[in-house]
């Protein structure tokens, strides 16, 4: 398998995994893919998930499902880091 290949399944995986969440709350992806130049615009790091489409960050409609979303996100099998807190009102996910 290549390594184009092997990015491509980890892509289609993650994506099925964001439309999991989809189903069961109600949010928006703020972004996905990123280029490097909109990666450096924003504050991401160069290694950032976004470069490849293995990272989104969402924000919620409603805050009060925020603890159940993250629970949910760990049953994925996804990491994710609580950007509320640092008042950056999002969630970001990755593979």
């Amino acid at each position: 398998m290549t390594e184009e290949n092997l990015l491509n399944m980890h892509q289609h995986e993650f994506f099925k995994k964001i439309l999991v969440l989809k189903k069961d709350f109600d949010f928006s992806v703020t972004s996905w893919f990123r280029t490097e130049k909109r990666n450096k615009q924003v504050g991401g790091k160069p290694t950032s998930k976004h470069l490849s489409g293995l990272a989104v960050d969402a924000v919620l409609d409603d805050l009060k499902d925020k603890e159940r979303f993250l629970i949910k996100i760990r049953e994925l099998g996804l990491h994710f880091l609580d950007e509320y807190a640092s008042g950056k009102m999002h969630v970001h996910i990755q593979i």
